[in-house]
């Protein structure tokens, strides 16, 4: 997983990648994105989001578009759009 550049910002709060705030996106309770926002690592971050139960509601079909906006959030970050450019063969197939 490549770490962010820059901080990825979901709902007015910043988080340290993409795992993070994704992660934090599955819950409504202040305390519980709280945690998830300060886990050291993404896999950290995991961790903590699979450790309760999910309350945002509808997030089997939400969850599509928060790791839509997260990655073009960080894929057009200037570091991550140039690394991405830079591959002179098809990353995905």
């Amino acid at each position: 997983m490549t770490p962010c550049a820059e901080p990825i910002t979901w709902e007015g709060r910043r988080f340290r990648s993409v795992a993070h705030a994704y992660q934090a996106a599955k819950y409504t309770d202040p305390a519980k994105i709280e945690s998830v926002r300060d886990a050291a690592t993404s896999g950290d971050a995991k961790r903590l989001g699979n450790k309760w139960p999910t309350e945002t509601p509808n997030w089997p079909t939400y969850r599509v578009q928060v790791m839509w906006t997260l990655c073009v959030q960080k894929w057009t970050m200037p570091k991550h759009k140039e690394a991405l450019l830079s591959h002179s063969e098809p990353i995905v197939e």
